[in-house]
């Protein structure tokens, strides 16, 4: 037997994904250090869906790079690699693995609460998922009933509890129309689907930039910005009824460099809060909101994140009822997921989510609960 083999993959290139197929095929670039023994004569690849269970095996020759192709992007596969010559071959390497979409339930597992904690939407195929966390790690990940929209001119506006059931729902609206839709939600179940009583909003300059109750009674709001003229609105909801429109009392922000990036209770006090971020240099600050009276503006206590491929995508309690209020970011070049745990506008921590990254970056998170 051949032992020397360096017991490490060196290099795990991220997926590169094609869109043509009805999910999209993957592959994945491995590379490895050459044996050291000179008797060496080829390598052999194997990889497959359980850790240390290889059900794919290629002979690939006297190379120290292969790319695997026709793979589902969004399982999780694990990689290790043997040397091999006329005396026979190595023992498998270290074994490496991609960085999945889907993570599976463990097999019996069952959850107290099973309310989705982050949304996600892929950007090819339309198909909406969840990720159901405890804390920071994802438990399973789960389609909607309604496993996707493949119409992509709708959007997720925004995800919130719209008709106070205690179960987060999903706005939707139609970027080439302006057309306003709901879905109501208990889990990943689709239980309606409606209209808004205003269903439609024509100005592509009015955008939605989050929901949540500003005037605490137990309803999500819509929040409104518009991207040329800075002004802030307000819809107030019952279910997929809007009950008033109104300004925030200040009615205008005097740069478009500032949008609103989330809308979540910082502070704890029932009324859901404004995050801001600026587009230029990454400065973030927070309004806090009672109705639309804004009594309060600060920094962030983290006042800046400067790197523009750090989209803040969410913000809310994904991890759970007793979580502290969280900022959601996803790194658009290499998909890694973190939250900052907030008291107001002070981050307490900050954490990765457990897989921390997801290799398919047709993956986009689009809110949270």
């Amino acid at each position: 037997m051949i032992r020397n083999l360096r017991s490490a993959l060196l290099v795990l290139a991220a997926f590169m994904c094609s869109t043509s197929a009805a999910f999209a095929q993957s592959s994945i670039t491995l590379g490895w250090d050459a044996s050291s023994d000179p008797t060496v004569t080829g390598y052999i690849l194997s990889w497959g869906t359980t850790p240390g269970s290889y059900s794919s095996t290629l002979n690939v020759g006297k190379v120290t790079q292969y790319t695997v192709s026709g793979l589902n992007p969004d399982i999780k596969y694990t990689f290790a690699v043997q040397a091999y010559s006329s005396a026979g071959t190595s023992d498998y390497s270290v074994p490496v693995s991609n960085n999945p979409f889907v993570v599976q339930t463990s097999a019996g597992a069952t959850f107290p609460d099973q309310r989705p904690g982050l949304f996600w939407r892929n950007t090819s195929t339309g198909q909406i998922s969840t990720w159901l966390l405890s804390g920071s790690t994802v438990l399973n990940t789960n389609a909607l009933s309604i496993d996707r929209v493949a119409d992509t001119n709708w959007i997720v506006a925004a995800t919130a509890d719209f008709n106070a059931d205690g179960y987060t729902d999903v706005l939707w609206r139609n970027k080439s129309n302006g057309t306003l839709a709901m879905w109501l939600l208990q889990n990943n179940i689709v239980v309606a689907t409606q209209n808004l009583s205003i269903s439609s909003v024509a100005d592509p300059d009015w955008k939605v930039v989050g929901a949540g109750d500003i005037d605490r009674d137990g309803f999500a709001d819509i929040i409104w910005q518009h991207q040329t003229q800075n002004w802030l609105a307000v819809w107030f909801m019952r279910g997929s009824g809007v009950v008033r429109t109104s300004y925030l009392d200040v009615q205008q922000v005097s740069s478009s460099d500032w949008q609103i990036a989330a809308v979540a209770d910082l502070n704890n006090d029932g009324y859901a809060d404004l995050i801001w971020r600026e587009k230029t240099q990454g400065w973030l600050a927070a309004w806090y909101l009672r109705g639309t009276a804004v009594t309060y503006q600060a920094y962030l206590s983290q006042p800046q994140v400067s790197d523009p491929t750090w989209k803040l995508v969410g913000a809310g309690k994904p991890g759970g009822p007793s979580q502290s209020p969280t900022l959601i970011w996803q790194n658009s070049t290499d998909g890694t997921i973190a939250f900052w745990y907030m008291n107001g506008i002070t981050m307490l921590g900050a954490a990765y989510t457990n897989p921390g990254r997801v290799d398919n970056l047709l993956w986009q998170i689009v809110g949270s609960r």
